[in-house]
């Protein structure tokens, strides 16, 4: 899906939902890996877009047949680095899948983001 439906649905993706930026992700979703998603498998053994962080430069060093071909797998053992890495405050090792429209999140509450979408509509219409 492109055009102004992905915007809009890309456009959620920073809104906090509570307090906490679950494993940094926000702060990377705002930061340079925004800009530069990529391909893995290490993530998920079937390759998704995600934000260029640890994990994915880790696993750009492991060859495919390296990587258990169950997802179930393959993401409970990331799940596992990732609490590893968090337990010595590093959070570029989780699952920050992103699509590459990733860079036109934005960072607000959903009620002021429904505000501004409504007005941008307006305006474009």
């Amino acid at each position: 899906m492109s055009g102004p439906r992905q915007f809009v649905r890309v456009s959620w993706t920073a809104c906090p939902v509570d307090n906490r930026d679950r494993d940094g992700y926000r702060e990377a979703l705002a930061g340079d890996g925004a800009n530069h998603t990529v391909m893995t498998s290490a993530i998920s053994g079937p390759p998704p877009r995600c934000l260029r962080n640890s994990f994915t430069v880790l696993g750009a060093g492991v060859s495919l047949r390296q990587i258990p071909s169950r997802f179930s797998i393959v993401f409970d053992d990331g799940k596992a680095l990732n609490a590893a890495a968090k337990t010595a405050h590093e959070t570029g090792y989780s699952a920050q899948w992103a699509g590459q429209s990733a860079p036109l999140a934005r960072e607000r509450s959903a009620a002021q983001l429904v505000a501004l979408l409504a007005q941008e509509i307006k305006q474009n219409a």
